[in-house]
């Protein structure tokens, strides 16, 4: 759930992701719908970012089974703007701008599944392409992604945390996804 004001009236409005598969944005000043909209799977976290060139908020959803997408919403009117599908189950997300073209990117991370690895993937938010992958890639089952300019080179990186199989905390590079460095704990990482 995040909280801002998506109709310019001055109050902060309410954006809430369920488990039926639809994002709810609702007027916090009287608790009336704005929109809503349908993305045909379980939302797993929201971040709001600005994704396109206009001045409005936007909505960036992780979407798990049975979509496994991550869709971008139109925070004014619930309007899909694009969707990045290539993925196995949507975890989390992050959204930051990696390649400094004014366009913020979204980094998505997938969980292992079974013997089946899971993937780091950055997108680029302005092609909708994968810039890199990382794979295998152990995330944690709560919130497990951040970023910020960790060595220093005017570009964010991405910090993920491990889950139980990997009690790591994980630095990538931005720009490649190539692993920084890497720090054991002592179990998996909230």
């Amino acid at each position: 759930m995040k909280a801002i004001d998506l109709n310019n009236d001055g109050n902060c409005d309410v954006v809430a992701g369920s488990d039926d598969g639809n994002i709810y944005a609702i007027d916090g000043k009287n608790g009336s719908t704005i929109w809503t909209v349908n993305v045909e799977g379980k939302i797993k976290e929201i971040e709001i970012a600005q994704m396109d060139e206009y001045d409005v908020l936007d909505i960036v959803a992780a979407v798990s089974w049975p979509a496994n997408k991550v869709v971008v919403i139109n925070g004014s009117n619930g309007n899909l703007i694009w969707e990045y599908d290539n993925v196995d189950y949507v975890s989390h997300i992050e959204v930051f701008d990696v390649n400094n073209d004014a366009f913020n990117d979204i980094a998505i991370a997938t969980p292992k599944m079974g013997s089946q690895a899971g993937e780091l993937i950055m997108v680029d938010g302005l092609s909708h392409n994968a810039i890199w992958t990382v794979s295998p890639f152990y995330p944690s089952y709560s919130y497990a992604l951040s970023h910020g300019d960790l060595n220093g080179d005017g570009i964010d990186d991405v910090v993920a945390g491990g889950s139980g199989d990997d009690t790591m905390v994980h630095a990538y590079n931005g720009l490649n996804g190539n692993e920084l460095w890497n720090f054991v704990t002592g179990g998996g990482l909230m």
